[in-house]
């Protein structure tokens, strides 16, 4: 999905927020590991995996358009609607790649928090919602305010 919106984006925002802060000398830390991650892919069968990769391929078009329109919601600041979409995209794999990993990183983030101050860069789809970062971080008796640039 990268590659997709290369024109737009010619690096990832993530990839670029690392670059920022490692260039102010700033700590750096992952709310989710490598193995983690690794461990989530092993847990999904193969075959939903390879299933979803023929969808893409045989419906590139469509899935370039829908990467648009999350990159359009992400511009225009509309975290509700980019997590609803994200959501509705994921079907079986909702729980494993959004729900479980809100929860892992909201739980990280409570961590690390009680530590020091500290900017925490996730995905915009797992902000909002329910199950999102961010009430999971308030049931963590935090606040939450919003910043208005």
């Amino acid at each position: 999905t990268e590659s997709m919106l290369s024109a737009e984006l010619p690096h990832a925002l993530d990839q670029m927020l690392w670059q920022y802060a490692a260039s102010r000398g700033k700590v750096m830390l992952g709310l989710e590991s490598v193995t983690h991650q690794v461990e989530l892919m092993q847990s999904m069968p193969m075959r939903e995996q390879l299933q979803g990769l023929k969808a893409m391929a045989r419906n590139f078009a469509a899935v370039r358009r829908s990467q648009y329109h999350m990159f359009e919601l992400y511009r225009q600041g509309d975290i509700r609607k980019l997590y609803l979409s994200s959501k509705k995209g994921l079907g079986r794999l909702r729980r494993p790649l959004l729900y479980d990993r809100n929860r892992h990183m909201a739980d990280r983030i409570a961590v690390l928090a009680r530590e020091q101050s500290g900017f925490y860069a996730v995905g915009a789809a797992h902000l909002a919602g329910a199950k999102g970062i961010l009430r999971l971080v308030k049931h963590h008796g935090y606040n939450v305010m919003k910043c208005d640039t």
